[in-house]
Formats: structure tokens, sequence, C-alpha cells
């Protein structure tokens, strides 16, 4: 099939890293399907849309975005080195995983102590400079 300039690309799925995009593009022109990676990357933000919204996306023409979503499901573990199950698993404890974020007992105990050490050095000093 002979692709045209104007033919218009769309978003096939956002990745994780060049890496993965990388790989996924190798898979899909493997087959003839043109690709697009488009980094999110800023050096004004400096990464900082990266780490929130990932590494970039992949794009392929509209004709043929059911092809490669079939393709990509097809070779998950290859593109992404995790099976579809995993990635499955994957997501769904990330939700759960950001509500439970807390601070650990012994670094607690260890901040009391530390903060303990530096108002009694911070006394001395004091006591010592006016007597």
């Amino acid at each position: 099939m002979t692709q045209t300039h104007e033919e218009k690309f769309v978003r096939l799925q956002v990745l994780q890293s060049l890496f993965e995009g990388q790989r996924m593009q190798a898979l899909l022109q493997a087959v003839d399907i043109p690709t697009m990676l488009n980094s999110f990357g800023d050096t004004a933000l400096d990464g900082l849309y990266q780490a929130q919204k990932g590494w970039g996306e992949i794009r392929v023409p509209e004709s043929r975005k059911a092809e490669a979503e079939k393709i990509i499901k097809e070779h998950a573990s290859q593109t992404t080195g995790m099976s579809e199950a995993d990635l499955e698993k994957q997501a769904l404890s990330a939700d759960t995983e950001s509500a439970k974020i807390t601070t650990p007992a012994s670094f607690k105990w260890i901040l009391w102590v530390i903060l303990s050490v530096i108002t009694l050095l911070i006394a001395y000093f004091l006591l010592d400079l006016f007597y």
C-alpha cells in the first residue's frame, strides 16, 4: 500500500522510554507500517512532563491503526519486555500504590534523633556564648 504525505498520523500508544518506542517502531516497520516517534521532552521543563506523562508516543497512519494495534497486542512482551497480564497487573497496582505512600517508622525515628542532637548542639553553643 502506498502512503501519501497527506495521510493523517494518529496516536497508537504512549511510550515509557525511547527504547520501548524503538522496539515498537522496528516491529511495525518490519510489516511496512510507517511510524513516527514523538518525544514529550522539553528542555524548558527539564523532563517534568515526561516524568508525569511518559517518554512520548508512537504514531501510525489512521488507515493502519487497527492493524498496528493487533500487531502490538500480539507482540506486547517483545516491545515492553512484559506479558499483557503483567502489564495489566502493573497498571492496577500503580493506582493502589500511589495511595499508600507513608513515611517508614525507622525514618521518623532517625529524624527525631537528628533533630534532638541539633537542638542540644544549639543549646550548648548558646549557653557557651552567654556564660
